[in-house]
């Protein structure tokens, strides 16, 4: 009696503590337990992967002749890295696929369960999972910490949800000949490695789009530091190769270069390099120091520029960018100012010089004043103190040099060559009948006009004819400098009009081949 007393209160017990237990675990009980066979989970995934009846091998309904449809999903992470030097990206992202394999239908087991199993992606290992890969990628890699970054559910009727998180470089060719006005197209490419398309077939789970309500989340949180993301395309499509035909699911990003870091970085610059080139147009031509100083820095600031645009830009291109050939427009704008004065002081100081050597020696020799006339031209303004004039005598008729009256020192007519001319035309007439010298008053261009004289005057006239060619031929390389102050500005603008109309309508076409 007492014994059957002892039984009793310890199966009392007993059963007062399991009852506690299962009230402890709440309402996980019914997750963690097989509610038709109280069957634990894992005899339970181990009953459905016993190799006696399931081959992770072999794909699902491969007995029925069907191709196993893959449903995909992918959620956009982060977007970042985008390299014209090496041409490809950075992406991190889920990749979620949702297939049927009627081998884990748990409906028709007897061990089988009617609730949903989420199980860590290590799972992947025992079942078969489709062999899915990036066609375009460089390098990939699945997250690890703290663990592995995927999951495995399992569905009562046998779906299988796959779910991994990935980092993976992708290639994306550019074409850079509008760079930095460029738009680039990256595509991310889904494929199966082994399957064709009768055994495995690709299909975006949700819409054809990008959006909240599309295949692909998350690309409108993607902020850039270079690029605007303008469009998102998401499609399907066959890749045909000599295995057959392979379905591919194909995201597509449209990216829209910023120009404003290049306006202030690089063509600003520029620009303003090539203004302060023309600065050099107001300075005198006598000025020489002032003006090769000038001129040599704005070339030496604009190489620094073009080697700092060539450092900072992508160098794997064969063809010249855009950016490129602004670059080298204005640095032949800036070299062109420095030439154009080197080759009109030169030109200048050839013609004195030519001038001068035809002057040598007694060519004319006017009785009234009995003295020969020396140093006829004085050609160069820069190393003379007169204007461009010259005596000379041709039997009849005399040409008087001007001379400075008191009024007027050599220091005053070194200005402009107008105002040496008005200079010259008031010198006191007077001055020059005392020396037996011509009446007539000076013409328009300083000198004074041939007339009858009473002395007679032997010379070479086409020593004289030489002499006036060179003179002539000196003051029109004065002038180049007042071309110069229009023909470079406008050439500029035009060139500026040319070249932003040309790139910023131009359309540029993609290197990838259409696929639909």
């Amino acid at each position: 009696m007492t014994e059957c007393w002892l039984h009793t209160l310890v199966v009392l017990a007993v059963t007062l503590f399991n009852h506690q237990i299962e009230a402890g675990r709440g309402p996980q009980s019914s997750y963690w337990r097989n509610p038709k066979t109280q069957m634990r989970f894992g005899a339970v995934v181990e009953t459905l992967l016993d190799p006696d009846h399931y081959h992770k091998y072999i794909r699902p309904d491969i007995n029925l002749g069907k191709p196993v449809k893959v449903n995909v999903t992918v959620s956009v992470t982060s977007l970042d890295r985008i390299s014209d030097n090496d041409m490809e990206y950075t992406i991190t992202f889920t990749l979620q696929q949702l297939w049927r394999d009627s081998r884990l239908d748990g409906t028709k087991s007897v061990r089988g369960y009617s609730q949903v199993l989420t199980m860590d992606g290590s799972l992947g290992n025992r079942i078969w999972v489709p062999d899915t890969y990036i066609v375009n990628s460089h390098t990939s890699f699945i997250h690890d910490v703290t663990t592995r970054n995927g999951l495995i559910r399992l569905y009562p009727n046998g779906t299988v949800l796959y779910v991994l998180r990935i980092t993976s470089r992708v290639s994306c060719p550019m074409s850079l000949h509008k760079y930095p006005m460029d738009e680039q197209m990256c595509r991310l490419t889904l494929e199966s490695w082994s399957f064709a398309e009768t055994d495995l077939q690709y299909k975006w789970s949700k819409k054809e789009e990008c959006g909240p309500d599309g295949s692909v989340t998350g690309v409108e949180k993607v902020v850039l530091s270079q690029f605007n993301i303008t469009k998102c395309l998401v499609y399907r499509t066959l890749h045909q190769n000599i295995l057959g035909n392979h379905s591919q699911l194909i995201l597509e990003f449209y990216l829209k270069r910023n120009m404003l870091f290049f306006l202030l970085q690089t063509y600003l610059p520029s620009v303003l390099l090539v203004i302060l080139s023309w600065i050099s147009f107001w300075i005198n031509m006598k000025s020489v120091p002032a003006r090769v100083g000038l001129g040599a820095t704005t070339v030496l600031s604009m190489t620094t520029l073009m080697i700092g645009v060539y450092n900072s830009g992508p160098r794997s291109t064969s063809y010249i960018k855009a950016v490129d050939f602004y670059v080298c427009v204005c640095y032949g704008f800036v070299f062109a100012a420095l030439m154009e004065y080197a080759g009109a002081h030169f030109a200048v100081r050839s013609y004195g010089k030519k001038a001068e050597q035809l002057a040598e020696g007694p060519i004319a020799n006017c009785p009234n004043n009995n003295r020969n006339l020396r140093n006829i031209s004085s050609i160069e303004s820069d190393t003379q103190d007169g204007v461009f004039s010259y005596n000379s005598c041709n039997g009849t008729s005399c040409i008087r040099r001007p001379q400075y009256d008191a009024d007027h020192s050599p220091s005053e007519v070194r200005g402009n060559f107008k105002d040496r001319l008005a200079i010259v035309k008031t010198l006191d007439e007077t001055n020059r009948r005392s020396e037996g010298l011509c009446d007539k008053p000076l013409d328009k261009f300083g000198r004074e006009e041939r007339i009858n004289c009473d002395h007679r005057c032997h010379e070479n006239p086409s020593k004289l004819n030489k002499i006036e060619n060179y003179r002539n031929r000196a003051v029109m390389m004065e002038k180049i400098d007042q071309y110069s102050r229009i023909l470079f500005p406008s050439m500029f603008v035009a060139f500026n009009i040319v070249y932003w109309w040309v790139y910023l309508t131009m359309e540029e076409k993609s290197v990838y081949p259409p696929e639909h």
